[in-house]
C-alpha cells in the first residue's frame, strides 16, 4: 500500500539520522525505505541498520527486494548509502540487537561534534564520499571495529575514520580514498570505558564496497532455495482423481 511522509512533521537531524528496520516484511520494510528516500533527497546524512531474514519464502523475498530498493536509491540519487546489515536466524536475535545497539551508541558519540580534529565536513565525507573519491555511489556497508581493522574478503575500504584516545599513536595502513584521524573527547572516552564490555581504542569506522554485493548474493540464493523447496512440495503432492469421489467429495 502507498505510504507518504508528512513533511510538516518530518524533522530529521542535520548531523546524523539512523534508520533501523526489518527487511523481511511488516510495516518497517514499507516505511523504512520511504524515510531513507526522503533523507537522501534532502541530502542529509543517514546510516541504515537493516535486519534481514530467510526463515520463510516471503521473508527471504522481502529481504531481497529491500536490498534491491536501497541499491536502486544509491544509483538513482547518485549518492552512497551506508548500511549495517545483520541476519536473524532465530537463535541470534539477542546478539544482533546487542551489536546494533553498539553501532547506535558509537555513531552517536562519533557524530556528537565533541571529538578533536574531526569536523562536520570529515563526517559528511565519511558517508557521502562522492566529493573525495572517484568510487561510484552504491549501497555500501559500515564496519565498526575496536583496536584494529581487517577488511572482510572481497571488500575494499572507500573511506575510514579512526578515533584515538590519545594515549598512544595509532597507525593504520588500510588502503582507502579518504581517511580521517581524530581524538575522542574525554567524556566520550569515559563513557566507552565504563560500559559492561569496555571497548579498545582506536574506534574505527570503515565504509566498505563489495560486502553489500555478497549480502545480495546470499539473499538471492535464499530465495532460490525456497523456490526449489516449493517445487519439491508440488511434485510430492498426493495424486488423486476427484472424479472418483462421491457427490459429497468422499471416496468410497
Amino acid at each position: 500500500f502507498p505510504v507518504t511522509i508528512d513533511k510538516s512533521k518530518f524533522q530529521p537531524s542535520q548531523n546524523l539520522n539512523i534508520v533501523a528496520h526489518s527487511a523481511g516484511g511488516g510495516s518497517g520494510s514499507v516505511i523504512g525505505p520511504k524515510i531513507v528516500s526522503e533523507l537522501m533527497a534532502q541530502g542529509l546524512p543517514v546510516v541504515l541498520l537493516l535486519v534481514g531474514g530467510n526463515e520463510s519464502a516471503i521473508r527471504a523475498t522481502n529481504t531481497l527486494n529491500t536490498l534491491n530498493t536501497y541499491e536502486n536509491f544509491a544509483r538513482t540519487r547518485n549518492r552512497p548509502l551506508a548500511m549495517v546489515y545483520r541476519q536473524n536466524s532465530g537463535n541470534n536475535i539477542a546478539a544482533v540487537n546487542e551489536d546494533l545497539d553498539a553501532y547506535i551508541s558509537v555513531l552517536g558519540m562519533v557524530f556528537s561534534g565533541q571529538n578533536r580534529r574531526v569536523d562536520s565536513a570529515d563526517l559528511r565525507n565519511l558517508l557521502n564520499y562522492t566529493s573525495v573519491s572517484t568510487h561510484h555511489p552504491e549501497l555500501t556497508t559500515l564496519n565498526l571495529s575496536f583496536g584494529e581493522f581487517t577488511a572482510p574478503e572481497r571488500t575494499v575500504a572507500v573511506t575510514q575514520l579512526v578515533l584515538d584516545d590519545g594515549s598512544q599513536p595509532t597507525y593504520l595502513s588500510t588502503p582507502c580514498d579518504y581517511n580521517v584521524h581524530g581524538y575522542v573527547h574525554e567524556a566520550v572516552k569515559e563513557s566507552l570505558t565504563a560500559q559492561p564490555r569496555p571497548k579498545n581504542f582506536p574506534i574505527i569506522l570503515s565504509v566498505l564496497s563489495g560486502e553489500a554485493a555478497t549480502i545480495h548474493q546470499v539473499a538471492v540464493a535464499s530465495v532460490e532455495a525456497h523456490k526449489a523447496n516449493n517445487r519439491v512440495k508440488l511434485t510430492t503432492r498426493i495424486n488423486i482423481d476427484p472424479k472418483h469421489a462421491g457427490d459429497d467429495d468422499v471416496f468410497y
